[in-house]
């Protein structure tokens, strides 16, 4: 698993660098859409959706907000994170509740909407950072990355939560 980790990394992330570093305005805003929209397709599998006609639908239309965003302006303005706010403190709800919250999210359409508000933020997010400055958007991908890989090392380190108070 670690061997393919690797060597997905070693060719992805010299083309996610290149667009993310050397794209600029709508080409920009264009590859991160994409990169969001592959990840649309990947949580509709997480969310219980595996029929690929509707898995094809959520990405259109989300594609189609993404869209509405850009000719609006919103794509790069501030709100649309504030609104997701919203939404991470009903995550957080269910995240500190859990597994007795479990049943509260378990529906396939609270997770989609769960992706809504965790992906299309990250899109706006990336076209925000951006703007504000490369630095800026340097420093939040190398703490995400970072995170995940320490969550992959921590998690094989430990195995599973057995030990875990109850």
């Amino acid at each position: 698993m670690l061997k393919q980790r690797i060597i997905t990394a070693a060719w992805l992330a010299p083309l996610v660098l290149a667009g993310l570093f050397g794209l600029d305005g709508g080409a920009f805003a264009l590859f991160t859409a994409l990169m969001v929209l592959l990840a649309t397709w990947e949580w509709a599998n997480l969310a219980g959706v595996t029929r690929t006609g509707q898995r094809v639908q959520l990405v259109a239309g989300m594609a189609v907000l993404m869209l509405a965003m850009w000719l609006t302006g919103a794509a790069t303005s501030i709100w649309p994170l504030w609104v997701s706010a919203a939404g991470w403190l009903v995550n957080l709800y269910w995240v500190t509740r859990y597994p007795a919250s479990g049943s509260q999210w378990q529906a396939t359409g609270r997770r989609l909407a769960m992706g809504l508000w965790v992906l299309l933020p990250c899109w706006v997010g990336f076209n925000v950072l951006r703007d504000i400055g490369m630095a800026w958007l340097l420093f939040v991908l190398l703490l995400v990355w970072s995170a995940d890989i320490g969550a992959y090392f921590v998690g094989r380190l430990w195995g599973s939560a057995n030990w875990l108070p109850t």
